[in-house]
């Protein structure tokens, strides 16, 4: 994603993009639910709804649904929707509603009843169809299979002239400011540039280097800081619902993602109060079905620090947490004066980088095995 950016971007007033990819460390399948914000990116990217949904497995999600979460007895779950600004003849009701309860009087607010979105997701209808169907009057969101969306936009950038390098970065060379000079790689000699993005996850390869900064823990700010994930297949029946569902468990949340090829469940919780084997056995009775066999893979929230004046860390590279819920107080967050000093220094860095370097951790199978073509790497 973070090349793809660029490509669109930069690439198209003059700037060299170069993408370096490590044959030996494989994808995490994080991220596979978005918000509506991710069809804006799709737009950024002139990509089309059809050729993104195919490419990608995805699937059309309506909101979250959050079953187990209200604790109280007018109902059981909680959904909550995107807007539809096209279809909200009812939405002032309930907002009404919500004043009312503050005010202590009695009245309805269940946001499944007041929302064109959620009643579609409740009868498993699509936001899209043929005429007379008017999706533009409406937000919605998608569910995507990690994988496939990176070699998807993997073949989209080295269209648009994206060099490409599969190989491994074996070291950061600084130069006399501390900052990133060049790094050195064990097959493509060294590559210089003047903006560096490191999207190689918790290994940090760039900017540990320079940072050289430990993981910042968000215990204290946030009750459910570890994860556990299983992916599943698709049931044969499945009618396969517009929507993420939320469960909460004993000691956090547990998600369901529908895919068109998978089904991806994780169990967001916290370690003060179980342990991983047991969250894990925790989310394997929840899913229902055998699990035996199927691997668990195990992630930790954390944060670092980002970025310098010559590199940028993107994704889990920069950090990962999975919020708890309206439950746990919100984490701590630099002030809006230093957000923008940071998101300032780093759009000049990019408006005047004439070459950048993007490492990743994943090669795609599909590139190395269907293309023969050499990209020639900056070295500038």
């Amino acid at each position: 994603m973070t090349a793809s950016i660029f490509s669109r971007s930069l690439g198209r007033v003059g700037s060299d993009i170069t993408l370096i990819e490590s044959p030996n460390v494989t994808t995490i399948g994080v991220g596979e639910g978005t918000t509506p914000l991710f069809k804006r990116f799709l737009q950024f990217l002139d990509v089309s709804e059809e050729e993104f949904m195919t490419a990608a497995r995805a699937t059309y999600k309506l909101g979250i649904n959050f079953p187990g979460w209200t604790g109280s007895g007018e109902f059981h779950a909680y959904f909550h929707p995107f807007a539809a600004p096209g279809y909200n003849e009812y939405e002032q009701n309930f907002f009404a509603n919500c004043d009312a309860r503050r005010r202590g009087e009695s009245a309805h607010t269940n946001p499944a009843d007041y929302f064109f979105n959620a009643e579609l997701a409740r009868q498993h209808k699509a936001p899209v169809g043929p005429p007379p169907c008017d999706s533009g009057g409406m937000d919605y969101a998608y569910h995507f299979d990690t994988a496939f969306l990176v070699d998807f936009l993997k073949e989209r950038c080295l269209a648009e002239g994206v060099n490409y390098v599969v190989d491994d970065v074996t070291e950061v060379v600084h130069d006399e400011h501390g900052d990133i000079g060049h790094v050195a790689t064990a097959n493509s000699g060294d590559l210089d540039a003047d903006l560096f993005v490191d999207c190689t996850g918790f290994r940090r390869v760039l900017l540990g280097t320079v940072l050289e900064s430990e993981p910042v823990s968000y215990e204290r700010r946030l009750f459910n800081n570890r994860a556990v994930v299983i992916r599943t297949p698709v049931p044969e029946k499945d009618d396969l619902p517009p929507y993420t569902e939320s469960t909460a468990l004993k000691c956090g949340w547990a998600w369901r993602i529908p895919l068109m090829n998978k089904v991806s469940w994780g169990y967001v919780y916290s370690a003060n109060y179980t342990s991983q084997e047991d969250a894990e056995q925790e989310l394997r009775a929840h899913i229902g079905e055998p699990t035996d066999g199927i691997d668990c893979t195990r992630y930790q929230a954390h944060v670092r620090a980002s970025y310098t004046s010559t590199g940028n860390a993107t994704a889990s590279a920069s950090g990962y947490h999975k919020v708890s819920s309206n439950r746990s107080r919100r984490p701590h967050s630099a002030s809006p004066s230093s957000r923008s000093t940071v998101s300032s220094r780093i759009s000049h860095a990019a408006a005047t980088s004439r070459h950048i370097v993007i490492t990743s951790t994943r090669l795609s199978t599909k590139l190395s095995t269907s293309r023969s073509t050499t990209f020639k790497c900056t070295t500038n």
